[in-house]
């Protein structure tokens, strides 16, 4: 039996007894694996979708899996699968038994990569379906026909209405869920970082695709710390700090989100990261509590942060943050940007400039000796600035006709 009749029998409903073992005997050459792609690939995802036999339903898995497999051929393989077909199940069907994936498949499912009904089932079954006898038909009338994959389905058919989906998530189930276990946290990383810097510039309106992307970045980075390293060596950071200004409700999240480790520090010293945080707090005083947080995590790195206590300096930055502390914070807020201001105070270069500024403010007399250290809460539990009198562990102003009477000093 030659190739191309091997091919052709397997579209058959259903295929001849030892017409799927003898392909996948075959599939160690890397030539048929190619011609495979070309001719049969479409039959092989029938049987995955409409075979009425486990076994064979089976077999098809292996085989696909297989075909994924091979060097050359086996990326354009996935991808074409992943037209017809979520992309979820060419991953499972690569890493896992035949069974589990095609239990999968027939089960339902609603969680951030994949969001499967029986509706969303049949429809594709039957796209499925319809690819197939058209390809059938042509390669009745020509052997060698090859499959057209010129279908225009991929997503469309499964992706929930008003979801934005990347790197096959569904970013609003995500972000209802952010500890969901990702299988490619990494691709996502990328993919997310991408997606956001190239759709934040064109509208970072509420509820915009790079909103959307923004966040679900945020949270990533957050409940994956680990990832912040890697997302320092894809060398876009400098790009997210020249989106501060115009978009900081969605990048300031993301700066705290990586502030805290070294190797960003690093990288954002190379960038006018300064100027962009206050231009954002200066725009949008809505974004004062994550610019804080963000900042006491960069000044309180083990990173040298010389250059960037510069930029402070010379933005004026400080004078900008002493107007918010003012200008009345929540105590954790405060109690942030305290942090940072005397973190910026000890920097080996600038710390005397720096303290120059604060001791002209009248302000910071007010919080420069209080035992800041013990007045980060949670977010839950965050107290304000007010004129109650002083609650041990929380940083508190004193009200303006009242003597003032700090804390211990340090």
């Amino acid at each position: 039996m030659d190739e191309c009749h091997l091919l052709a029998l397997v579209g058959t409903r259903p295929p001849p007894e030892g017409a799927l073992p003898a392909l996948s005997a075959l599939l160690a050459n890397t030539s048929l694996v190619k011609e495979a792609l070309a001719k049969a690939v479409i039959y092989l995802l029938d049987i995955f979708c409409n075979s009425k036999v486990p076994e064979t339903r089976e077999a098809a898995v292996e085989i696909l899996a297989s075909m994924m497999s091979d060097k050359l051929h086996g990326p354009k393989v996935r991808l074409t699968i992943s037209r017809y077909i979520p992309a979820v199940f060419a991953e499972a069907m690569c890493a896992g038994a035949p069974q589990s994936v095609i239990h999968m498949m027939d089960s339902r499912h609603e969680h951030p990569e994949l969001v499967w009904s029986d509706e969303a089932r049949a429809t594709v079954a039957a796209t499925v379906a319809a690819c197939r006898d058209r390809h059938q038909s042509k390669q009745l009338r020509d052997p060698n026909a090859l499959f057209e994959d010129s279908t225009n389905t991929q997503n469309a058919q499964w992706t929930p209405p008003g979801e934005v989906a990347v790197g096959g998530v569904y970013l609003r189930l995500f972000l209802q869920n952010p500890q969901w276990s990702v299988r490619a946290p990494k691709k996502l990383l990328q993919e997310l970082l991408t997606e956001t810097l190239a759709t934040l510039p064109k509208d970072c309106s509420e509820g915009s695709r790079g909103d959307v992307c923004a966040q679900a970045l945020a949270a990533l980075l957050r409940t994956r710390p680990a990832l912040a390293d890697a997302c320092a060596q894809l060398g876009e950071l400098p790009r997210l700090a020249r989106l501060l200004p115009a978009c900081p409700r969605q990048a300031l999240p993301v700066l705290a989100a990586v502030a805290g480790t070294q190797s960003c520090v690093t990288a954002l010293s190379s960038t006018d990261v300064m100027a962009g945080v206050r231009a954002a707090v200066k725009s949008c005083r809505d974004v004062a509590g994550v610019a804080c947080e963000a900042l006491a995590a960069i000044f309180s790195s083990s990173a040298n942060t010389d250059r960037l206590v510069s930029q402070a300096l010379e933005t004026d930055l400080i004078g900008e943050l002493l107007s918010l502390l003012e200008s009345g914070l929540d105590g954790q807020t405060a109690a942030q940007l305290v942090n940072a201001l005397k973190a910026m105070s000890r920097s080996q270069l600038h710390g005397e400039r720096v303290k120059s500024v604060l001791s002209r403010s009248r302000v910071w007399e007010q919080y420069a000796a209080q035992r800041h250290d013990l007045f980060i809460t949670s977010t839950n539990n965050c107290h304000q600035l007010t004129g109650a009198p002083p609650s041990a562990g929380y940083l508190t102003a004193p009200p303006t006709n009242i003597q003032a009477q700090p804390p211990p000093i340090d």
